[in-house]
């Protein structure tokens, strides 16, 4: 019994070993057969950053990159996927050309070509070995410069933060707030200067009225002719004014009823919209379209806080932006210390990248 005990013992062990062995085994095998493309895309992009380099582009005309690991049958490789902006005088066919013939030095090729005549734009789709490494999009920068236009928002309580931004000597179009101690004195000062003004009108918000968007406010619960004698109050607090804008409104804003009471008054004044866009459900901008009106629409908000990294981030993003549709609006707030710092920082930026600083007037949707 015990000897039959010691060979069970035994055979158990040595089942034991040969499944380790096995085990091993496999694993190298595994191993083994995992190829590394990773060098090939390295050998691929560089050609294609010769190649853009050649046709004048420059890192800040790279307005998409993203990396992608893949890996399929037992191949693993980077895939990158690129948008670039190139001058006008780039012809797509002959860039896609010279870029096939230095592809070739590396046994690489081009499996797909995409012209988009609409969006002026050709996508080339890049690899060896019938593995995709990058796709490149090259799409040709709006004609003209860059433009840009900021709007500075809550004007109104304190003079001397808007003394501060006018010494930038940048054109800022300045939305003031109604009934607070300096609406009326910085309404006629703007304008003497030449500054684009705007009413910054209070709406109502979601959570009132435990948020409070101040005195003249447009409220959900207001008649048509309430609706439009709060404007025209507000107007006679803020001379000389070109437009309007929305301060706050997530609620009021989403009503399609309560903006179209409030543009028709605005209409009425010959005045121009522009929707702040405080709310992904905000009918300003469409609403003003569908009534003929001049009008815009805020893209990005600069300073949400009161950060330098934050607002110098935001506006890395609205440079993007703007390179990539030719124009943008952006909203900041005159309280707000970091939003003048990056301002300043980035005026001699944005005039390397050809970025105009305008007027909202300038950059209205008819």
């Amino acid at each position: 019994m015990r000897r039959k005990t010691v060979l069970t013992f035994v055979f158990i062990v040595i089942l034991l070993v040969i499944s380790i062995g096995v085990y091993r085994y496999l694993k190298n095998i595994k191993e083994e057969i995992i190829v590394d493309r990773t060098a090939s895309f390295s050998e691929i992009d560089e050609v294609v950053k010769r190649e853009l380099l050649k046709a004048g582009v420059r890192d800040s005309d790279i307005v998409k990159m993203v990396h992608e690991e893949k890996e399929n049958n037992s191949i693993i490789w980077i895939q990158l996927t690129k948008e670039v902006l190139v001058g006008d005088g780039v012809l797509f066919e002959d860039w896609e050309s010279e870029l096939r013939t230095s592809l070739e030095w590396i046994n690489a090729e081009v499996y797909r070509t995409i012209i988009d005549r609409k969006q002026d734009s050709i996508t080339l789709e890049i690899g060896k070995d019938g593995l995709v490494m990058e796709i490149v999009t090259l799409r040709h920068r709006p004609s003209g410069l860059y433009k840009v236009a900021i709007i500075l928002d809550d004007l109104g309580y304190n003079k001397d933060a808007v003394m501060k931004y006018l010494e930038l000597n940048i054109p800022l179009t300045y939305a003031i707030l109604p009934h607070t101690v300096h609406s009326d004195y910085l309404a006629r000062m703007l304008k003497r200067l030449g500054h684009d003004t705007l009413l910054h009108l209070p709406c109502e918000p979601m959570g009132y009225p435990g948020v409070n968007p101040g005195p003249g406010a447009i409220l959900i619960s207001m008649k048509p002719s309430q609706i439009r004698s709060t404007i025209l109050h507000g107007l006679s607090t803020v001379p000389g004014v070109l437009g309007v804008n929305n301060h706050q409104g997530s609620r009021a804003m989403s009503d399609s009823k309560i903006v179209g009471y409030m543009l028709n008054t605005i209409k009425s004044k010959k005045l121009f919209f522009v929707d702040s866009r405080t709310s992904p459900d905000s009918r300003g901008y469409d609403i003003a379209k569908e009534l003929g009106m001049k009008t815009a629409v805020n893209n990005i908000f600069l300073d949400n806080e009161d950060r330098y990294e934050y607002v110098a981030s935001q506006m890395e993003r609205l440079r993007v932006y703007v390179k990539k549709y030719g124009k943008a609006v952006a909203i900041g707030h005159v309280t707000r210390k970091a939003t003048l710092e990056v301002l300043a920082d980035y005026k001699p930026k944005f005039k390397s990248d050809g970025i105009e600083f305008v007027y909202i007037s300038e950059l209205l949707d008819q």
